[in-house]
């Protein structure tokens, strides 16, 4: 029996390689979490500041501001 885990910290390239190659295996992990749609499984995703800043500042430099802006409003909202 597979048990799923309560809460869940994700590493920042899982938001940034799931959110631009959704096929990956973080994109897989992402939309698992219901990053397009809600999702049924009743996972906590724990975020911290730092996760935060790390994430805007990669995304930045990957693809610009703007993105950098959305992904992080996209996370937020699921």
């Amino acid at each position: 029996m597979t048990t799923i885990p309560q809460l869940i910290f994700l590493d920042t390239n899982v938001y940034l390689i799931g959110a631009v190659e959704l096929d990956s295996a973080e994109g897989q992990i992402l939309q698992w979490l219901g990053w397009e749609n809600q999702s049924n499984d009743r996972v906590e995703v724990v975020i911290s500041d730092e996760l935060i800043d790390q994430i805007s500042r990669v995304a930045k430099r990957l693809k610009n501001k703007d993105w950098g802006v959305k992904s992080l409003d996209e996370f937020g909202r699921n």
